[in-house]
């Protein structure tokens, strides 16, 4: 569910994305270079009057920067973006796509619940939450690469 866009600065404040869940990383860029922004709480964000290229900034009901950009930046936004919801226009999803034993053991937990059949019902419970565990982890292990190798110099005994 990582999405990345771009958008470009017009103001202290900058709109969320319409599926935005929580931002993982934020960077502007100008020319060919592209600066790392740090986050900061809304409490902690100390903001100045100075105008120039924004150096933190944090989210509350838009993106908010320290300071007013003093031109208009593009702004590269990595974060976590709500997946479609299936519906009779869109049949599919990345959730269905990569994970669809979410979908058939959530369906059939809550067939068995509606149906007051309790032990089909936890049966099917167990196999969703493991299903979603497993792409969970799966998700997770896919934003790290390969432990690296360790080498030794000279003999090892």
């Amino acid at each position: 569910m990582e999405t990345r866009s771009t958008a470009v600065t017009s103001g202290r404040y900058l709109s969320l994305p319409t599926d935005f869940l929580e931002m993982r990383r934020l960077r502007m860029i100008s020319g060919a270079q592209y600066f790392e922004l740090l986050q900061s709480t809304p409490e902690g964000m100390y903001i100045t009057q100075d105008s120039g290229m924004p150096k933190l900034f944090t989210i509350t009901s838009a993106i908010e920067f320290d300071r007013t950009p003093d031109s208009a930046y593009t702004v590269e936004m990595q974060y976590y973006g709500k997946p479609e919801p299936i519906s009779s226009t869109n049949a599919t999803n990345a959730i269905l796509t990569r994970y669809p034993s979410i979908y058939l053991f959530g369906a059939l937990w809550a067939l068995y619940q509606w149906t007051l059949q309790e032990d089909k019902s936890e049966y099917f419970y167990s196999k969703f939450m493991a299903a979603v565990n497993s792409a969970n982890r799966e998700d997770k292990k896919g934003r790290h690469g390969p432990a690296p190798a360790m080498r030794y110099g000279g003999s090892t005994p």
